[in-house]
């Protein structure tokens, strides 16, 4: 599937943009290959985006995109639930010379070990309803995804449920 292209909006964050859109809303099954340490996937999809495409989901195996780079993002400190992250992926930046920024931002959460020791949960979801997510099973991929979530939540926790076709509901 190409991109459209335009002139504000570099090819290469459009294809950035839309992988990361897809790693985030598609629904994508274990595979085995998934259990393995490949990095066909991978390749693949740096293939892909150099023509300007997007892979299918079949073609992605999550962990490879995981554990490509070791991102070494400390843990918390003690007394801590978050840390944040953030650096610059590389040194020089040059709006005259056309270079790049890449900024990578991460968080990192504390080991648990007890979940009733954690805080209560106030979790809001978005959920899209417009006319892009009746294809393919879309929505009802969305309904299994609540419906698995539901009981892992605890008495004490919120869930905030928000959704929108051309505005918020």
């Amino acid at each position: 599937m190409p991109i459209p292209s335009s002139e504000n909006t570099p090819v290469r964050l459009k294809v950035l943009l839309s992988g990361l859109l897809l790693l985030c809303f598609l629904t994508i099954n274990a595979s085995a290959q998934q259990e393995g340490a490949s990095s066909a996937a991978a390749a693949r999809a740096r293939y892909l985006a150099g023509a300007e495409a997007i892979p299918k989901s079949r073609e992605i195996a999550v962990e490879e995109f995981v554990n490509y780079h070791r991102h070494r993002i400390g843990l918390p400190k003690s007394g801590e639930t978050v840390a944040l992250d953030v650096r610059w992926g590389n040194g020089e930046v040059s709006a005259a010379a056309g270079s790049e920024a890449v900024l990578q931002v991460g968080f990192s959460t504390a080991h648990v070990n007890d979940r009733q020791q954690l805080r209560p949960l106030n979790l809001s979801l978005v959920i899209d309803k417009s006319g892009s997510m009746a294809d393919a099973d879309k929505m009802s991929r969305v309904k299994t995804a609540l419906l698995a979530m539901l009981p892992r939540l605890r008495e004490e926790d919120t869930l905030s449920i928000v959704v929108f076709d051309c505005a918020a509901e």
